[in-house]
């Protein structure tokens, strides 16, 4: 029975592979070792005919336990697939091939990759045995006979039954290479078209690879590896280049010339196209199609070695579009997809080619503007976007309308370095902000705060609930009458360092993008009821995003709190938005039920301005309507937003709800509210 060994520190590790074996290759014994030492033991006891090494092993490394492995000549054959969680980079892969792995894998893996691999190694080894033998016999020829090379046709049938891959055999005495027919035909050749020879076959191998195969081979003929094995592009006979594997072992006569290679070679085109395709997904963002922050940064340091030898400047530019959350909770999480791929395709016709557009996450996105004069450049392409994107665009039928706010920073003035670039771009952008949104600000090193933008992870962000860095934020909200209930909103703010706060609206993005909104969520929930445990009065509202609303457990977990905190449900209200309501109307009534029932308010936020109908309010028990700040924002008192407001008041109050008015910016305002009946009212400010 086939052996395979594992050889892992994990034991998690360990089981998976096991099971992932014994399911896929029930033919297969698997043997298992947690460190290098006992793995190298069983290695030279069982002799499996695979190995599974991990790279970080506690007494060893996996690249010394391959060395040593391909150097001996009992387990050199051995075929051995480097497994790693380490980031993945060529640098990484090649070192693993040169110390003699077979195969690299970076950790997550999918299961068919894993046993793809298995199976390949398994095909090698059978090729390798039969390679062994058909080179002793070789050798044995050249002694026997004066070097003369008998081929006996009997043993490349063998060879060519025990693989799929191609066979060939160079004469390197008489310069002749013989390829099997197998091989020709992948290649569109008819037998005998390709020339026999070592020139004809590297006329085949494309330009760019032709030096690497040639010193792959004379590292081999020198003794520096134990096999050849190279990875090139061949010319098929309709033009197209198709990726193969190369593998071989010398013949080596008395004096140690080498006389004979003879090896397979293996078709890896559809492998490599993947490899591609994962390359590209580890850099690019899938929505958008555009670089990620690690190609960003790796084109920035390229940008700017340029810059530096040619004594050009490179301008950082930093981008947030205004707004955006508004976008989500009004029109959905589908239309806010499509702005974004609309909002791209604009910043892309706002530069040149060989500049950089990249996606940061959420509505960050970052720019490069390679080779510019100066800061003017900078400032024009900046006005320009601010120009471009803050034009309409028409979503699902809809009119919506975005702005962005820009920050700027200056290779070589402003830094040398990556990171600082944009942490400088980003403090311009954040300044740009609150400076009133829809303009864009260079760079000034007497500009106030701290960077807003942080590449978070799931870690991370745990780490920063652990240490209590996440604070709640509590705004009233102001009652039209006094014997009304105070109507409190709760948020979070995250003060990560003494002077970089996040807000609660960036807070929802960071953990989005981390996928840990839930963790956000329950930190709320924990505070919010903490500190209605202290304040006996009070309504407090907290916002609920689609992805916990629509979690299973969301309900009984939040009726728990309550519980647990001994608080009654009617302190407590859940502000949604029409499309989260909207996305599943039949779990939305039966929850809402059950929130009811345990006397949870709800309150509809952004009201006006998303899809729901007036029927959806004839099954649905709402208390609280709040409209969003679009009817009162430029207000006029005989205007058609005022006939909205009126007509929605009146519907509220008839409907058993109160209403809030939101982004109430003017006193004037704030009288008309009274005046007509509305409940609650919060400033533009809050």
């Amino acid at each position: 029975m086939p052996k395979i060994l594992c050889i892992d520190d994990d034991p998690a590790m360990l089981e998976v592979l096991k099971s992932l074996i014994s399911h896929y290759l029930p033919q297969m014994s698997v043997l298992m070792a947690s460190d290098g030492t006992s793995g190298m033991q069983m290695t030279f006891d069982e002799l499996p005919d695979v190995i599974l090494l991990d790279l970080m092993l506690p007494d060893t490394s996996g690249w010394e336990i391959c060395k040593r492995l391909k150097n001996d000549p009992i387990t050199q054959n051995i075929s051995i697939i480097i497994i790693t969680g380490l980031d993945s980079t060529d640098s990484l892969k090649t070192r693993s091939l040169d110390a003699g792995a077979d195969a690299f894998l970076k950790k997550p893996f999918e299961s068919h990759e894993l046993v793809a691999q298995i199976k390949a190694m398994q095909r090698l080894a059978e090729a390798q045995k039969v390679l062994t033998r058909q080179r002793d016999s070789l050798e044995d020829d050249l002694r026997t006979e004066n070097g003369r090379l008998h081929r006996s046709e009997e043993r490349w049938q063998l060879l060519l039954q025990s693989t799929n891959d191609g066979i060939w055999d160079w004469d390197i005495t008489k310069k002749e290479v013989w390829f099997s027919p197998h091989w020709e035909h992948v290649l569109g050749y008819s037998p005998g078209e390709i020339p026999g020879t070592i020139r004809g076959l590297m006329r085949l191998i494309s330009s760019e690879d032709r030096s690497h195969v040639i010193k792959d081979i004379r590292k081999h003929l020198n003794h520096e590896t134990n096999t050849f094995q190279t990875e090139l592009r061949m010319r098929r006979k309709d033009g197209h280049y198709r990726w193969f594997l190369y593998r071989g072992q010398a013949v080596w006569n008395e004096q140690g010339k080498p006389v004979r290679i003879v090896g397979t070679q293996a078709d890896i085109h559809e492998r490599k196209i993947f490899e591609r395709k994962l390359v590209h997904i580890a850099h690019h963002d899938t929505l958008t199609g555009l670089p990620n922050r690690t190609l960003y940064i790796d084109r920035l340091s390229q940008s700017m070695a340029r810059a530096a030898r040619v004594k050009s400047h490179i301008g950082v530019l930093f981008l947030d579009l205004d707004g955006f959350k508004g976008i989500n909770d009004s029109y959905g999480h589908d239309a806010g997809d499509l702005l974004l791929q609309q909002v791209t395709k604009r910043l892309l016709v706002c530069v040149r080619k060989v500049d950089t557009v990249a996606r940061f996450g959420g509505d960050e996105f970052m720019i490069i503007l390679a080779d510019i004069k100066s800061s003017d450049d900078s400032g024009l392409v900046s006005n320009r976007i601010v120009r471009d994107i803050s034009q309409p665009y028409i979503i699902h039928g809809h009119e919506m309308r975005i702005s962005i706010s820009v920050g700027v920073s200056l290779f070589p003035e402003h830094s040398h370095d990556e990171e600082t670039l944009i942490k400088y771009a980003d403090i311009a952008m954040y300044n740009a902000k609150h400076g009133g949104k829809n303009q864009y600000r260079m760079y000034d090193p007497q500009l106030a705060g701290e960077s807003t933008h942080l590449p978070l992870t799931r870690t991370e962000f745990a780490g920063a609930i652990e240490r209590d860095e996440i604070e709640l934020t509590i705004t009233a909200i102001k009652p039209v009458r006094e014997d009304m209930q105070p109507l409190y909103q709760a948020g979070l703010h995250w003060l990560q360092h003494s002077t970089n706060s996040f807000a609660f609206e960036k807070l929802i993005n960071l953990s989005e993008e981390a996928d840990s909104d839930h963790l956000l969520f329950d930190v709320l929930l924990r505070k919010v009821c903490q500190h209605m445990q202290k304040e006996k009065e009070g309504l407090y509202i907290i916002p609920v995003s689609a992805r916990q609303f629509y979690r299973p457990e969301f309900a009984s977990e939040l009726i728990d709190w309550l519980e647990e905190h001994q608080l009654e449900g009617a302190r407590l209200a859940l502000s949604l938005g029409e499309n989260t309501i909207l996305q599943d109307i039949d779990y939305t009534t039966e929850l809402f039920a059950r929130l009811s029932h345990a006397r949870i308010r709800l309150m509809l936020d952004h009201f006006g301005t998303g899809y729901i109908s007036l029927q959806h309010f004839c099954y649905l028990s709402l208390d609280y309507l709040k409209f969003d700040p679009y009817f009162v924002r430029e207000f006029n008192e005989d205007g058609k937003a005022a006939i909205i407001v009126r007509t929605m008041l009146e519907f509220a109050h008839g409907m058993n709800m109160q209403v809030v008015a939101t982004g109430v910016a003017i006193p004037e305002v704030e009288e008309w509210l009274h005046r007509i009946g509305c409940d609650y009212i919060q400033s533009a400010e809050d």
